[in-house]
Parts: structure tokens; C-alpha cells; sequence
């Protein structure tokens, strides 16, 4: 049988390198210039840092510095891991002193063996699987970070533009760390939209299949690939009651926090870092900010038949944004120059969210849970009941549907049919929630405030901990750019005084 062995370059020490990275990335940007010039919505109410650039070269070279010092490190011995798989296999012993010793060995690892572990809890052993639980909590958070460094030096180097990250990875994904290789598969998968059945804790002949179907993939794009799809750089929350909009990484921290005059109901991040905000005003209204922090685009010039609040606006593929009103029961389509392409009406209760399918279909969720799927003509091609009351609903990229509701403490995948797939119980009821590219889920409830959880449902970071936690406080939606047109920026609050109502979407797409 083959052993996978990561590429050899120059031995590089990468305990330096990740250090490297992680002061470049500590850098603060200076504060910027406070909002509430004439014209404006309404004073900021505090001040937002200023637009991010896009990658010094100074980082892009520390990024690239790390994955070629990962590519020559050891990583995991291959002893290591086989005697870690012989101990995962003796959770099943028949002697219970086995599975105890066993437990308490695992338990005393590092964080580079959850992945291993992981894989093992994939099992009907009711005991086996909540041994492994035991042994995830002891180790995360210890030892191994390379998973967040590979995510920073990715997203570095993915945002300059830097389309040989793709070939690093698929190179990494030999490395000897179980911990290196899951990573390396999650950033593959999130900028490429491939995974060839890639696990990091299948055995090597898997892997190596694997392996070979990516190498032979990346033979025959790197010539032309480029970053066409649009890279997930964050998600934003909204606030209701402190009416703002916070942007937070993917590894937790705050990137900004925007104070807006009326509460902002949702806001999510469009290609090319522009940012489309609904506000919760009577009647509601969406602005669009580009990355400058300008408004480009807004519904509050269009005549609308509405009186009530702006639940959720997203945009289809083709430019035209979808609006949501919860008290009109209605949810309408505009073009960008305010013309009424869809309406959705005659729904039997409130539609809380509204967002366009990977398809390019709408979907609706009600009140009452209920989900329904419209085409472009307005026509439901399919629903189905969700548990509950229904306060937010997301589609995912394979067709599922996210769900949370106020009425239980459950948050729920769906399938097509309405079948619950994924069931994630908080210690109380769930307002929002998104899914990340790497198979995490962000959620918010009353009790852990807003947090990502893994595919296990366990907390793996703190986003933002109320003591006194609204789930239903807004909506929260993924932030993404495309490369080389800057990082995302704090959304200001100012607008030109005048704006005619023909401009469209600085980024609508064309048909």
C-alpha cells in the first residue's frame, strides 16, 4: 500500500512562521473617520475602522512562507497514528478497563487528533460514540493550531489573488497531521467547490484515491482556474435592539460594528465586499453599501405597496433583490431600478425569511414553520412543514434548508422533502442561524448568545455572550468578497443627500 507523504521543499521552522503570520494579522488598522455627515442616515454611534485593503505584501509572503514550511514539516508520525487508531479501536473492547484506559490515554492528546476521532464517533455504538465526545471536549483547544493557520494563510493569499494556494493544498492534504489535512480539505472546498470524497481520517488507500482524482482535477484547470466563485470571508450579525451590524471572522474575532439609526433586520455580504442591509422600519426599506462604506443603491425611493418592516432582503443571480414583509404577508421581487418583477402574496402567515436558492428559485419561510420554494414565475414548485414557529430559514448549496425556530430548542437541517437530516438541541429556544463552508454552523440562542458549533454540535467559539440574550435580537448571513477587490468593509451610515432611483446595484451581475 502507498504511504501518503507531503511534497518536500526547504525545511523552514514553522513554529516561527505561524508566529510570523499571527503578528502580521494582529495588526490594528487605525480608527476611521466617525459617520454623520450632512446627508447621512444618522450618526454612527461609534467609530468603525478603516476599509481593508487588500493583502500586504508582507502577509501574502508570511502566508506563503507557512504552507511551504508545512508542506516540509513532519507533521504526525505515521507510528503516532496508527497507534492512536489502535486506541480509538479499543473504546469497543469488551473490557471495560480497556475502554477507560483507552479514554484516558485519547484524552490527554492534543487537538491534531480530533479529526481521527471525529471519524471514529461515526458509529451505531452508543458507548463508542459517547466516548469519543468525552475525549473531543479534553482535547480541543489544545495543542495544535494549524488548522487556523492554514485558514489565515489561505485567505491571504486567496484574497491577493494567488491561484497556486490551490496546488499547496492539494498537497497538504498529504500531510502527516490529521489536523493539517482537514483544514487543507475545508479551504479546498470553500474556494474550489470541490471535495472528491476527501476525508482526512479515511485510511491511506482512500486518501490516496482521493489524492490522485485532485491532482488529476488541478492538472487540468490550473492553467485557467481562477477565483470565480466568491470567497466567504465572515459573517455578519445584526442587532436589533443595539441597531447595529457587527462583522466577525471566521476564527471569532470583531472586525467592525456599524450603529444605524433604525434597527437592521438582516445584512448580507454580496460579491465584491458590497454589504445589502434591510432595515426593521415601518415601511421597511434595503440599502446597499459598497466596500467604501458608500450607499449605492436603496428601496426607499421605489413606490412600494407596503406599510410594515423590511424582514430580509437577498439577491438572485440576476440582479434583482428579493424583499421580504412580514405584516403585508408579502415578499416582492425588485429590478434595480425599482420596478416590481415578483410578488408573493396571499401567504397565510408572516414571512420571516426570504433568500434565492442555489437554483435561482425563492425561498420562503412562514411564521408557522412552513417552508415554500417559488420559481422566478412566482409558482411554488414544493413546501413542506418545519417543527415550530419559524423565526429564520437558510438554503444551503446541496438543497437542504437551515431552520430555527422560536417555539423549541431545536435547530434543524432539512432535506428537499422536508425530512429533518441534522438536529443541533441549545439550551434554549434559536433565533438564526447560517452554515459555513467547512461544515460548521453559526446559531444564536437565548442561553450560549451567538456561537459556531461543529458538525457534532459542540461549541467550538464564543461570538457574542448577552446576559441577557434576545434570539430573536436579527438575523445572521455570511460575508464574502471575490479576490483582489479588497476585504470587507464597516458598512457607514452616510449617503449622498439625493440618489435618482434608476441606479441599480453596483454589483448585480448580468443576466
Amino acid at each position: 500500500m502507498k504511504k501518503l507523504i507531503a511534497a518536500k521543499t526547504s525545511a523552514v521552522p514553522v513554529c516561527i512562521l505561524m508566529a510570523g503570520l499571527a503578528g502580521l494579522f494582529a495588526q490594528q488598522a487605525e480608527p476611521g473617520n466617525p459617520a454623520g455627515e450632512p446627508g447621512s442616515v444618522g450618526p454612527a454611534k461609534k467609530a468603525a475602522s478603516q476599509p481593508v485593503s487588500d493583502p500586504s505584501p508582507e502577509k501574502v509572503a508570511a502566508a506563503q512562507r507557512l504552507l511551504e514550511g508545512l508542506l516540509s514539516d513532519q507533521g504526525i508520525t505515521t507510528d503516532r497514528e496508527q497507534r492512536i487508531t489502535e486506541l480509538l479501536k479499543k473504546l469497543g473492547d469488551s473490557s471495560y478497563e480497556v475502554r477507560e484506559k483507552a479514554t484516558g490515554d485519547l484524552c490527554k492528546e492534543g487537538g491534531e487528533i480530533a479529526p481521527l476521532v471525529e471519524k471514529a464517533a461515526e458509529t451505531d455504538d452508543a458507548e463508542v460514540k459517547a466516548r469519543c465526545e468525552i475525549i473531543l471536549k479534553a482535547v480541543k483547544g489544545k495543542g495544535s493550531t494549524i488548522g487556523a493557520d492554514i485558514a489565515r494563510a489561505v485567505d491571504v493569499l486567496a484574497q491577493a489573488g494567488r491561484t497556486k494556494v490551490v496546488g499547496m493544498l492539494i498537497d497538504l492534504l498529504a500531510h502527516r497531521e490529521a489536523s493539517a489535512r482537514a483544514a487543507a480539505a475545508q479551504c479546498l472546498m470553500r474556494l474550489t467547490g470541490e471535495s472528491f470524497g476527501f476525508k482526512a481520517a479515511d485510511d491511506d488507500e482512500k486518501r490516496l484515491k482521493s489524492l490522485e482524482q485532485w491532482k488529476t482535477w488541478w492538472g487540468k484547470n490550473r492553467a485557467t482556474f481562477s477565483f470565480k466563485q466568491v470567497i466567504q470571508t465572515g459573517v455578519l450579525f445584526c442587532d436589533l435592539t443595539a441597531k447595529t451590524v457587527t462583522a466577525f471572522s471566521f476564527l471569532g474575532e470583531t472586525l467592525w460594528t456599524r450603529t444605524f439609526d433604525d434597527p437592521p433586520s438582516s445584512a448580507i455580504g454580496l460579491p465584491g465586499g458590497n454589504i445589502l442591509v434591510a432595515f426593521r422600519a415601518e415601511p421597511g426599506y434595503a440599502v446597499e453599501y459598497d466596500s467604501a462604506g458608500k450607499e449605492v443603491w436603496s428601496t426607499k425611493e421605489f413606490k412600494l405597496d407596503v406599510a410594515s418592516i423590511c424582514a430580509e432582503a437577498s439577491r438572485l443571480p440576476g440582479g434583482n433583490t428579493i424583499l421580504a414583509f412580514p405584516h403585508d404577508q408579502k415578499v416582492i421581487v425588485v429590478t434595480p431600478q425599482g420596478k416590481v418583477a415578483l410578488q408573493i402574496d396571499g401567504l397565510e402567515h408572516h414571512p420571516h425569511a426570504a433568500q434565492a436558492t442555489a437554483d435561482g428559485n425563492i425561498m420562503v419561510m412562514e411564521h408557522l414553520g412552513k417552508v415554500f420554494i417559488y420559481d422566478q414565475k412566482g409558482k411554488a414548485v414544493s413546501s413542506f412543514s418545519s417543527e415550530g414557529v419559524g423565526v429564520d430559514a437558510v438554503p444551503l448549496p446541496g438543497g437542504n434548508i437551515l431552520v430555527s425556530s422560536l417555539s423549541n430548542p431545536y435547530l434543524q437541517e432539512y432535506d428537499a422533502e422536508g425530512k429533518s437530516v441534522w438536529t443541533r438541541e441549545c439550551p434554549a429556544k434559536v433565533g438564526t442561524a447560517i452554515r459555513l463552508g467547512d461544515g460548521n454552523t453559526v446559531l444564536s440562542n437565548g442561553a450560549e448568545g451567538l456561537v459556531i458549533v461543529d458538525q457534532q454540535g459542540e461549541v467550538v467559539k464564543t461570538l457574542v455572550k448577552h446576559n441577557n440574550y434576545q434570539p430573536w435580537t436579527g438575523k445572521v448571513r455570511l460575508m464574502s468578497q471575490l479576490p483582489g477587490k479588497g476585504a470587507t468593509t464597516a458598512p457607514a451610515a452616510s449617503r449622498p443627500a439625493s440618489r435618482p432611483a434608476s441606479s441599480g446595484p453596483a454589483t448585480a451581475p448580468a443576466q
